[in-house]
């Protein structure tokens, strides 16, 4: 798993590295010149402007980066599109981001986070930056986080923001992620995509034992994605109200144990398995199961 779907059809910003391009610097002169009285708009209208930029012209991030150096009054429009949706995939990036969020003096930049993907394998380093600006992230609701440093997943147990969609990933399963599941229980698009044998994690019986067996725990899920190859949907006992599934690599077992388990709410079922002649695409028919209902079949 990369980074997270971009809403409303944006590409996903990164941090700006560059300086000010000849766009900017020609954006700068035209408000020095002639555009001062846009200044004066309310509020809302000016963000609405920052706005209608990015989703009608996709202006590279250097770009708007440079906007906020020349415009104080833009600033925090500005900022707000920057901080709002963002990949993190190198350590020295995801380290200046998050220190760059928790700033005192710049209080609009962790409240304008909604969607964040941290997609880094070894993050030892990112771990305590992560902790310190993920309690400030009060309107985040969309977050990816892929990793194969499990103390990075500790911090979703910090007193949380109200987390939507959590799709999480990496090659060891963290020992806390039950009580992650617990502190988030809002969510309502989980995608669970860790490679690691998690039999092999110490108490990890127990954990899949727990994980999703009685409707305590994420009361308001409607999509479910799962790795079935280590961690199987036999490993969910209770009925949940499931609109949407998709499961990775599954056996035949997997799948019928899923349709029968949410046959009665799944619209969408989605099964990624490389199609062959010992395992045909007629294996992945079950109309009997989902009546009108519909499945996808996307071979690898």
């Amino acid at each position: 798993m990369t980074g997270k779907r971009a809403r409303k059809g944006r590409s996903k910003l990164t941090p700006p590295t560059g300086g000010m391009s000849s766009t900017a610097a020609s954006s700068s002169l035209s408000l020095k010149k002639g555009s001062a009285s846009i200044l004066r708009l309310p509020p809302q209208a000016l963000r609405l402007i920052v706005e209608g930029i990015l989703d009608d012209y996709y202006p590279p991030t250097a770009w708007f980066a440079s906007l906020a150096t020349i415009c104080k009054t833009l600033l925090p429009y500005v900022e707000a599109v920057l901080y709002d949706d963002v990949l993190l995939e190198t350590c020295p990036m995801a380290r200046t981001y998050l220190h760059s969020v928790v700033k005192s003096q710049r209080p609009h930049r962790a409240a304008a986070v909604r969607s964040l993907a941290l997609n880094i394998r070894k993050a030892t380093s990112v771990v305590q930056p992560f902790e310190k600006a993920f309690a400030k992230l009060t309107n985040l609701y969309d977050l990816a986080l892929v990793s194969d440093t499990v103390e990075l997943f500790e911090a979703l147990l910090v007193t949380p923001p109200h987390l939507r969609i959590l799709r999480v990933g990496g090659r060891n399963y963290p020992a806390c992620f039950h009580d992650i599941l617990t502190a988030h229980s809002r969510i309502d698009d989980l995608s669970i995509e860790f490679v690691c044998n998690i039999s092999s994690a110490k108490g990890s019986k127990t954990q899949r034992t727990r994980l999703l067996s009685d409707g305590a725990l994420l009361p308001s899920i409607k999509t479910l994605s799962l790795s079935a190859g280590t961690f199987s949907p036999t490993l969910v006992r209770y009925s949940y109200p499931i609109t949407s599934l998709e499961l990775l690599k599954p056996s035949h077992e997997d799948t019928t144990y899923a349709l029968k388990l949410f046959s009665q709410t799944l619209v969408s079922f989605s099964i990624l398995k490389l199609i062959t002649s010992e395992c045909p695409s007629r294996c992945f028919w079950p109309t009997w199961a989902l009546l009108l209902r519909r499945v996808l079949l996307t071979p690898s």
